[in-house]
């Protein structure tokens, strides 16, 4: 987990809200009600969540990889009409150092 994340929702295509929420904040508020912030309209995902989308990771290796889309520029059809993409950048907070051992954790917590 990350001291805060970044939401991207979409429900047409190129037209991203975007919202980041900080878990700190939120944990310190001693408040009954959370106030989120406004969404913001984006029209491009910024470069590092792209990066994340059309590059190989270190694991798995080779061809075990599916990548969701090749290029940059194919990003915006293969996200589709609509979708929410939930990114934290900046994980502090993982329970393990592999990233195996984090991805396998991962697929089992999810799936």
């Amino acid at each position: 987990m990350s001291a805060a994340f970044d939401v991207y929702s979409w429900q047409e295509p190129g037209a991203y809200y975007c919202m980041t929420l900080d878990v700190d904040a939120i944990g310190n508020d001693k408040g009954n009600v959370v106030l989120l912030p406004d969404p913001e309209l984006q029209h491009i995902l910024p470069a590092e969540l792209t990066m994340v989308l059309s590059s190989t990771m270190a694991y798995p290796k080779g061809d075990a990889q599916h990548l969701f889309c090749r290029e940059a520029s194919e990003l915006r059809e293969r996200l589709g009409r609509s979708g929410t993409i939930v990114f934290m950048a900046g994980c502090d907070r993982l329970t393990y150092r592999k990233v195996s051992t984090l991805v396998d954790d991962a697929v089992r917590e999810m799936a």
